[in-house]
């Protein structure tokens, strides 16, 4: 009557919904007056950091067609030390799509395995797939670098199955992948796809939590709003990646990683909140993608 909910998928952990629940009545003020207020309050709580991981949810809805011109797509990392506040933060991202109710896929060791993380990323959807406990140990998160790679090309996982006809099973990437973890990966390839930061417990602000808390069942008007808006929005936001690239190549020392945060900033400035502050986001994104690479440098 309300909102519209598909029936849900049951596999051997039991049943759980894969497919994004959106209320389609719109937030009391209208939804442009609840996005900002949305907007504002995440970045309240943990400053221009949670505009680029906005920016990067809103632009997987562009996804496959950004896919088919240009052959990739980012990967995004929350990385920070336990208690950051990671796993409430892509709580919170999952809640603007939908999402609320989808658990995140644990990369500890002990059962998780690619095929897992394949089924997920084959579903229909391009839409985020989360995982989370990212550890740099051979393991745990280490043992799907190769497979995380391939997440960015969309390469088919292939693999030989043993019968008379020599066949090949291969699994078809269409998700996006969102991961946090006490650390960022320490594959260089792997990072130059991501856009990557990290979160730190003196970043957030108490006083925000219990009113993001409070309106979060209601995120999903907003990942709503971006689909029904979804085919207009995709040309504004190619043509703002297109114009800032060329400002992130000048100013990151990677050119893959100039493009792969070009996405994400490009995403976010396809909204009026964030369109007013656009210069003051590309240099923070700037300083913050060279800060990564440094550090990426010294783990090296």
């Amino acid at each position: 009557k309300h909102s519209i909910k598909i029936a849900e998928i049951s596999n051997q952990a039991g049943s759980r919904t894969e497919i994004p629940y959106y209320p389609l009545t719109e937030p009391l003020g209208g939804i442009k007056a609840f996005k900002e207020k949305v907007f504002s309050l995440l970045i309240k709580n943990r400053n221009l950091k949670m505009a680029i991981a906005i920016g990067w949810l809103k632009s997987t809805l562009w996804s496959k067609m950004f896919f088919n011109q240009y052959k990739w797509f980012p990967l995004l990392m929350i990385h920070g030390k336990k208690e950051a506040g990671k796993t409430v933060c892509s709580a919170w991202l999952m809640s603007i799509l939908g999402m609320r109710n989808v658990p995140p896929i644990s990369l500890r060791a002990g059962g998780t395995t690619s095929v897992g993380l394949e089924r997920r990323l084959a579903y229909y959807s391009s839409l985020p797939v989360w995982a989370d406990d990212y550890k740099n140990e051979e393991n745990e998160g280490q043992k799907f670098h190769t497979f995380f790679r391939n997440i960015f090309n969309r390469v088919s996982a292939s693999k030989g199955i043993k019968n008379e006809n020599f066949k090949i099973r291969q699994v078809i990437v269409r998700g996006c992948l969102l991961m946090n973890g006490e650390t960022s990966p320490t594959d260089a390839a792997l990072n130059s796809r991501m856009v990557a930061f990290e979160f730190t417990e003196s970043e957030r602000i108490e006083q925000h939590y219990y009113d993001i808390v409070k309106i979060e069942p209601e995120f999903a008007s907003v990942g709503f709003d971006w689909l029904k808006h979804r085919n207009t929005h995709y040309p504004v936001f190619m043509a703002k990646f297109n114009e800032i690239e060329p400002k992130f190549r000048q100013g990151i020392t990677s050119p893959r990683q100039a493009q792969v945060w070009a996405v994400a900033v490009a995403g976010a400035l396809t909204e009026p909140y964030f369109q007013a502050q656009e210069e003051k986001l590309i240099n923070f994104a700037i300083r913050l993608a060279n800060y990564e690479i440094e550090q990426q440098k010294s783990e090296e």
